[in-house]
């Protein structure tokens, strides 16, 4: 990993841990148990730092695990996403809600499937009962809650959401530039596309997970800034200046 990816991952991994220690005492002696956002975001927390410390395990051997790097983060990447799209949506609708809603539709596809065998009817009646009632979820006004958004509209909100408030972490890279040409290749290398299983390519993959696992990384810090900071906007510019920081000394 270059030197200057590296150390803002590093960085990240650091505050992720501080954060993952306040969500903890939140969740166990806070009384947040129940609340959606808190759990998602201790769930994603964990889940950051498992792909970090994945990722530095199948890159200690150099790029020969570039397509499983690729396939780690991935999955990150998406878990980050739909946390910070939550965290800045200004949508009537409970984001969180719409969250809980898309995955009970998943789920209600895989339990829809497996009811067709005998071994796993029961369990999936289980899951659809449970599901079915969150799938069906209104809004204070009695409408159906929508499921959320697709990826590439949630990164575009995101862009939305950041400029009206007068604050961007990324600056020029564009979120549909961040979709074509970074998550939709990653997509690419989890799906075992002909195209991106190349071990020739392995060097291109393996920096576009390091990517990838530093943006994720970023999109989930910057989520607790809004939910919970005081001065959310402060606290933004403030982890983007250290990043700029750190990036500044490390040119290479």
């Amino acid at each position: 990993m270059s030197d200057k990816i590296s150390a803002i991952v590093e960085e990240c991994r650091v505050r992720l841990c501080k954060h993952r220690e306040l969500l903890h005492h939140a969740l166990e002696k806070g009384g947040q148990q129940d609340d959606p956002p808190a759990v998602m975001l201790m769930r994603t927390v964990d889940f950051g730092l498992q792909t970090m410390k994945a990722l530095e395990l199948l890159t200690a051997d150099g790029d020969c695990n570039a397509l499983a790097a690729c396939a780690a983060t991935r999955a990150f990447f998406e878990a980050a996403t739909r946390i910070l799209w939550a965290s800045t949506s200004p949508e009537s609708q409970n984001p969180w809600v719409r969250l809980q809603v898309y995955w009970a539709v998943e789920d209600l596809k895989w339990a829809n499937a497996a009811n067709a065998f005998k071994d796993l009817k029961s369990h999936a009646e289980v899951i659809r009962v449970a599901r079915e009632d969150v799938r069906n979820r209104e809004d204070l006004e009695g409408r159906p809650i929508q499921p959320a958004p697709p990826i590439i509209e949630m990164l575009r909100e995101i862009d939305k959401a950041n400029r009206a408030q007068g604050h961007s972490t990324e600056g020029s890279l564009e979120r549909d530039y961040v979709y074509t040409n970074l998550y939709r290749l990653l997509c690419q290398a989890a799906h075992g596309h002909p195209v991106a299983i190349r071990t020739d390519k392995n060097k291109t993959n393996l920096q576009r997970a390091r990517v990838g696992l530093m943006l994720a990384a970023l999109y989930l810090l910057e989520a607790p800034c809004h939910v919970a900071a005081n001065n959310p906007k402060e606290e933004i510019e403030a982890l983007a200046t250290r990043i700029m920081e750190i990036a500044n000394e490390h040119p290479v």
